[in-house]
């Protein structure tokens, strides 16, 4: 595979992966709000929120990436300025 291609899966891994983390941690804690820690079958594993926020977090932190990759890749293609600072604000009005 090119770089192209990898650069793109890359990105759309990171997607997939950062939905599916946030979805977990979401999942976690409402579940867990639900069925408190002495219920739970697994009580090694449950009962702590902050593992669940850290999966959120985890997970838009890798989607942040996911997104990252793929505008990188897209404005390397269309040509855009790198540093848009050297170019001005955008506005060419006299």
């Amino acid at each position: 595979m090119g770089p192209v291609r990898t650069t793109i899966l890359a990105g759309a891994v990171a997607l997939g992966l950062g939905l599916t983390s946030v979805g977990f941690g979401v999942a976690y804690l409402v579940i867990a709000a639900y069925h408190p820690w002495p219920e739970f079958p697994f009580a090694a594993f449950w009962g702590h929120p902050e593992l669940g926020i850290l999966f959120v977090a985890g997970g838009l932190l890798v989607y942040g990436e996911g997104v990252w990759s793929i505008r990188s890749w897209l404005d390397r293609r269309s040509g855009a300025p790198h540093d848009i600072s050297k170019h001005g604000t955008g506005d060419d009005r006299v």
